[in-house]
């Protein structure tokens, strides 16, 4: 859900929303999606804090957005053994993973048309923006050692000790 939200935060946070300033319009979300509430409260939130009046009465404009994606899509690469299960025995091996880079993407992309209410001409065409956010998850196995000591540090209130 975060990464759908950041997604369309950017999104919307890219409109070029100068020309509709203190303009009053009304809003219309258009999406694929069954249920876009959350995006379309959103935007209209968003563009009134930003200056424009959306409401419907009197409006010098109808701004119809089209939301063409919100979502997420996920990928892996993976170097190791998967885990498996040992046939006969039933004994359940766990993943052994040398490298894995597990991906989560979400996307979110605006168009926006501002129409003459009164003729439905259109007056004007805001760039189309696209948001995007990702969360990545690594393992990497690595080998390495070290050692930790403190033998060679002197007492509290010992004279130091002068090297040879």
């Amino acid at each position: 859900q975060l990464l759908v939200f950041r997604a369309l935060e950017r999104a919307v946070g890219r409109l070029d929303v100068e020309r509709l300033r203190d303009r009053r319009v009304t809003l219309d979300i258009v999406s694929q999606l069954y249920d876009h509430k959350f995006a379309a409260t959103y935007l209209e939130t968003w563009l009134r804090t930003h200056g424009v009046k959306v409401g419907s009465d009197q409006a010098d404009l109808r701004l119809q957005v089209f939301l063409l994606t919100l979502g997420t899509d996920h990928g892996q690469s993976f170097i190791g053994v998967p885990a498996f299960q040992v046939p006969v025995l039933a004994i359940p091996v766990p993943e052994i993973a040398i490298f894995k880079w597990i991906r989560n993407r979400g996307r979110a992309d605006l168009r926006a048309f501002a129409f003459d209410p009164k003729t439905d001409n259109l007056v004007d065409l805001l760039p189309e923006t696209t948001g995007r956010s990702k969360f990545d998850d690594f393992t990497i196995v690595v080998v390495l050692g070290f050692s930790v000591t403190d033998v060679d540090d002197p007492l509290r209130g010992s004279p130091v000790a002068d090297e040879p």
